[in-house]
């Protein structure tokens, strides 16, 4: 067959083409929350170039990532389903699927005996381990805190909260920061941390009132937030229920001379250039 190279084919055509053929390429992803699988498209250049960017952003890339994962998955997950209906344990799982679809080899992992000091590696068979992920049984309902006179609704951030809370943080605090000022450092890493607690807690029961945060600016948010008692106990509540349910996506474990090592999958640029 002949092929056909016309002098005059638009750029809109070329890119319409091109779409085309990257549709032909979609696969089908778990989403835990919604308990269904959806098309993914394929990562483009782009997509890797801006995780690349986000790499070397110095000490604050991790919410430079966040931003650009969740614009990836704007872009490559089915348009049906909003970034406001996946939390971050699917954007978790997603990750990893994106990965094994768009790198094709194993994900090499460090390791630490949980008996002894020795360290080790795995390389993690994503294929596996993502069937693996798709047996277990994670619990997405509200969870409810008693705090002194108030009780506190906690949840997992959807995609959607994880955006704007990064969004709000670089465009406040990170944007043109001076990274060798160190106590000005110390100062974000403290409101990066309010900023992580403030994005499970969904609403506060007050006496006979109930109010709904999710409806509240980010900025707001935080600042209710700040000024909550016993946070310590907010974290390990988090800790115990949403924490613990990501552990079963992101920990590895394998045997070494009959000793057991266990790593943690990291969610950063990394897991693409690797």
């Amino acid at each position: 067959m002949k092929n056909e190279n016309p002098a005059d084919i638009s750029v809109n055509d070329i890119l319409n083409l091109i779409q085309s053929a990257n549709q032909k390429l979609e696969h089908q992803a778990y989403i835990p929350s919604l308990n269904k699988e959806a098309a993914l498209k394929p990562l483009n250049a782009n997509h890797i170039k801006n995780v690349t960017k986000s790499a070397l952003d110095g000490k604050f890339s991790q919410n430079k990532f966040a931003l650009i994962t969740y614009e990836i998955l704007k872009n490559i997950v089915d348009p049906s389903i909003s970034m406001a209906h996946i939390n971050t344990l699917d954007k978790a799982v997603l990750m990893l699927e994106i990965r094994n679809k768009n790198t094709k080899k194993d994900l090499e992992i460090p390791t630490e005996s949980l008996t002894s000091n020795k360290t080790s590696a795995i390389k993690v068979d994503l294929d596996k381990h993502l069937k693996k992920i798709k047996k277990e049984k994670f619990v997405f309902d509200d969870i409810e805190l008693d705090v002194d006179s108030y009780k506190l609704v906690l949840n997992f951030p959807s995609v959607e909260e994880e955006y704007q809370f990064e969004n709000y943080l670089y465009n406040t605090r990170l944007k043109d920061v001076d990274e060798s000022n160190m106590e000005l450092i110390k100062s974000i890493v403290a409101s990066m941390f309010i900023n992580t607690i403030a994005q499970y807690i969904k609403g506060i029961h007050i006496d006979d009132k109930f109010i709904d945060l999710r409806s509240k600016k980010v900025g707001d948010r935080i600042n209710i937030v700040e000024n909550l008692l016993k946070t310590t106990k907010i974290i390990e509540e988090i800790d115990k229920n949403f924490g613990k349910q990501l552990n079963k996506v992101l920990l590895v474990s394998h045997q070494v001379e009959d000793e057991e090592y266990v790593g943690k999958i990291e969610l950063s640029p990394i897991i693409f250039l690797s």
